[in-house]
């Protein structure tokens, strides 16, 4: 479950009116890819330069990963339309 964090960063992402699906799947992506690069810089200072590729191959790789950086899942439901 997502912190409150990420509803309220979503509907400012939103806010300008981008198609809502696109637009929450690009946030997602980007949250993996800023995930993805600090993964690199800790791995990279600690372990060096093939140790972090083969640290983000694996993470990017992980099946989890994959599916969770798919899809947008949100707690909150709208009531059903009348």
């Amino acid at each position: 479950m997502w912190p409150p964090l990420f509803q309220v960063v979503l509907g400012l992402w939103l806010a300008p009116g981008w198609p809502a699906g696109l637009a929450a799947l690009l946030l997602v992506g980007l949250a993996t890819a800023w995930t993805t690069w600090r993964l690199r810089q800790i791995v990279r200072l600690l372990a060096g330069p093939t140790s972090a590729l083969v640290a983000v191959a694996a993470f990017l790789t992980t099946p989890l990963v994959m599916e969770f950086s798919s899809v947008v899942m949100l707690d909150a439901s709208s009531p059903p339309a009348d």
